[in-house]
């Protein structure tokens, strides 16, 4: 004991030192799990918050095209038994286009007219298209979209119901 006194000495205080160190190491470690754990819940919860964020604004664009759905068909309405409604000749309410298999389009044109309400309106539809081809703005002609010259225009006829 003597022997090793002398040949280290304070080797008891580095002992005490060692325990201390491991306890501290122990406590560390701890801490570090606690924090490992709190990091993966609120990785998980920013992405349960993501999630749900994305569903509700997905959500709400829905509601904003039913709203405007809704609202094209009352002004729709209005324009044709509201009695206080501008007396108009023919109008185009609304068209929607829609790709086929084929690699054609159908397309869907709601008219109205409320100037002579028990006239028959008819006539011949006929539209150009409008877009960007190439980088460019475009337009694309009846005959074009026919793929003929002098295509004739689509033929309409309709009554304006009566009260």
């Amino acid at each position: 004991m003597l022997a090793s006194w002398n040949a280290a000495p304070g080797s008891g205080d580095s002992r005490g030192r060692l325990r201390a160190a491991e306890r501290a190491a122990a406590q560390g470690q701890r801490q570090l799990d606690e924090l490992n754990q709190r990091l993966i819940t609120l990785s998980r919860s920013d992405q349960i918050s993501r999630a749900a964020n994305n569903e509700l604004q997905s959500s709400l664009a829905e509601r904003d095209e039913e709203i405007a759905a809704l609202r094209a068909d009352v002004a729709f309405y209005e324009r044709l038994v509201g009695s206080t409604a501008q007396r108009k000749g023919l109008n185009v309410h609304s068209i929607e286009f829609a790709p086929t298999e084929a690699g054609t389009w159908n397309y869907r044109a709601v008219l109205t007219q409320n100037l002579n309400r028990g006239a028959i309106s008819q006539g011949q539809l006929r539209f150009s298209v409008e877009g960007v081809r190439a980088g460019k703005l475009a337009t694309v002609s009846w005959d074009d979209l026919h793929q003929k010259p002098s295509s004739p225009g689509q033929d309409y006829s309709f009554r304006y119901l009566r009260n």
